[in-house]
């Protein structure tokens, strides 16, 4: 089992729970990602139909070097609040794997 978190496993499990809470509860969740800047915005509305009102919205940097620590304590605050709704509504969210593929091409 893989021990070390990283910031790609982190932005991964917060658009996967996001995709849940969207799929199986109320609320309506939106997840901004600039990968051209490494940024990421998350919202969180109250439900659907009012998915104009903010329960929560935050934008961060994900990957530079002096915003690091807050930027996986950020992301660690929203994939708690993301499951915390899975679990009042108690909807399981353990199936969200983690794969990952190496592809090799050689080319001489």
């Amino acid at each position: 089992m893989k021990t070390n978190t990283t910031r790609d496993d982190l932005v991964m499990r917060a658009l996967c729970l996001a995709h849940m809470v969207n799929q199986y509860t109320e609320y309506c969740v939106f997840i901004h990602y600039s990968g051209h800047v490494q940024s990421m915005d998350i919202i969180i509305a109250p439900t659907k139909k009012r998915f104009c009102e903010r329960a929560l919205e935050t934008e961060f940097y994900t990957t530079y070097k002096e915003y690091a620590k807050e930027s996986d304590a950020e992301i660690k605050a929203k994939i708690e609040i993301l499951k915390h709704i899975l679990q009042e509504n108690e909807i399981p969210f353990d199936d969200c794997k983690y794969t990952e593929t190496l592809i090799r091409e050689y080319t001489f």
